[in-house]
């Protein structure tokens, strides 16, 4: 998540090499294409805003893939050249195949025989997570049979290290609150000619860290067996393509958009291929500072309860107390870190809304979404269009991505309703918010059962203005 531009860069290169870790220098410098396609790329994730532990990693992983970069090719004893680049707070690492060897015909499995018994794979990824106190590494492999290029941004240092005879370098990150992750490892197995990549989380200590990579090994399995191997082809391809696609910006809600709707007013949807038609009448928005009559109704996201409660906003009593959030000011990653530009006292707000939704037409409607989480709009140009932050942050924050509390009316916090022919339900539903956000709501109201263009918000999607 960080910004963009900055020009030539003068870089520092070094060999890495056991033989000769500190021996060889030189300089280097890249050239304004590479710098133009990288700075369009750090924009496109830095305006994604906020994203999950794992979906940020993915964002990095792709990140890295920007062009091969030029340099001068030192000589080198191994199959590999492994070049250092660093530049302030951006640090390159080159690594080139030198040998045209065929290794696409062999699968590894990643064996790590003393990873703690706590941590836990998740998801079928190689990513190992300690439920209890938040320890967390996630590997990837690479298979080197070209040129890679790994930019890592917001980096404090590194060190060059030999790991049970595998040529490494540990690279840390400088401090942010948003991430969880502050270190980066990559080892390379001379043999198999792939690259382990691990990404540490904060908490885990680099004796715990050490031990873990000192076991690491890959085992030749079939093709079934095998972890997932990235190649640097997967990816080149996509960021050319994305490279050469121009910055597309949201087209903007027109104030007198047919799609927009007041919170008293009635909406009626027909969906004339399925044969449905209903109606939706938001009934009351009410602001609460005390969720207790809500709360003992047990119909909150857990995620949601577990977020407030971490924050300190929630008391026993069902009272939101203010919270603390930091505002920061995002730096491109190279020249500038982000930096703290402000602390204060956020009060966060419940709102909690009433709805009925009436089936008009003579079938069973199934699991229907009929609304989506809050967004926020300013006006720009007699439009309401997605609240631009100008390069800040701002954490934490009351609101999630969820809808926080939901019940159908019948007990349930299940958010896909089913309505028989002509029944009316009513049910409600509710979000955490900053106070400071109150006049910025608007509700999506969206029957998931037709597409439309995600950066036009004026494109088959009815929204409502419930700003208080």
């Amino acid at each position: 998540m960080s910004k963009d531009d900055q020009k030539i860069i003068e870089e520092f290169a070094e060999k890495l090499s056991l033989e000769e870790f500190d021996n060889v220098q030189d300089s280097h410098q890249f050239s304004i294409k590479y710098q133009h396609k990288k700075n369009k790329l750090k924009k496109r994730v830095a305006k994604k805003g906020r994203f999950t532990e794992w979906s940020t990693h993915k964002i990095a992983v792709a990140a890295i893939f920007i062009i091969v970069i030029p340099t001068t090719a030192y000589g080198a004893k191994n199959w590999y050249e492994w070049l250092i680049n660093k530049n302030k707070h951006e640090l390159t690492i080159s690594l080139k195949n030198n040998v045209e060897k065929n290794n696409e015909k062999k699968y590894y499995q990643l064996s790590l025989p003393v990873i703690p018994k706590e941590m836990i794979q998740e998801d079928n990824h190689l990513k190992y997570k300690n439920k209890a106190n938040e320890d967390s590494i996630i590997f990837n492999l690479w298979r080197i049979r070209k040129e890679i290029n790994f930019q890592e941004l917001f980096t404090e240092s590194y060190e060059k290290k030999n790991i049970s005879g595998h040529k490494s370098i540990i690279l840390k990150k400088a401090d942010e609150e948003f991430s969880n992750f502050n270190r980066t490892v990559y080892m390379v197995f001379d043999k198999e000619q792939i690259l382990v990549e691990a990404t540490v989380s904060k908490n885990m200590t680099n004796d715990e860290l050490l031990k873990i990579l000192e076991s690491t090994s890959l085992k030749e399995v079939s093709k079934e067996e095998s972890n997932y191997i990235f190649d640097e082809g997967d990816f080149e391809k996509r960021v050319v393509d994305s490279n050469s696609v121009k910055e597309e910006l949201v087209k903007g809600l027109p104030k007198s958009s047919k799609n927009l709707y007041l919170s008293d007013e009635k909406i009626t949807y027909h969906n004339k291929q399925k044969k449905q038609k209903l109606s939706f009448k938001l009934n009351k928005i009410e602001v609460l500072d005390n969720i207790k009559r809500v709360l003992d109704q047990k119909q909150f996201n857990p995620e949601s309860l577990e977020h407030v409660r971490a924050l300190n906003m929630l008391d026993e009593n069902g009272q939101l107390n203010e919270y603390k959030q930091t505002v920061y000011e995002l730096g491109d990653g190279v020249d500038e870190l982000n930096k703290v530009v402000e602390e204060k006292e956020i009060k966060p707000k419940f709102i909690y809304l009433t709805a009925s939704v009436t089936n008009l037409s003579n079938k069973t409607i199934k699991d229907l979404y009929m609304t989506g989480p809050i967004v926020y709009f300013e006006e720009k140009m007699n439009k309401w269009n997605y609240i631009d932050d100008k390069n800040k942050m701002f954490l934490p924050q009351s609101q999630t991505l969820n809808i926080d509390y939901f019940d159908d009316g019948k007990g349930s916090s299940q958010e896909f309703l089913t309505i028989e022919p002509k029944e009316t339900i009513t049910y409600r539903f509710g979000f955490f918010v900053d106070e400071d956000k109150l006049d910025k709501m608007f509700l999506p109201i969206v029957p998931y059962d037709h597409e439309y263009d995600a950066m036009n918000l004026d494109d088959n999607r009815i929204w409502m203005d419930i700003r208080q």
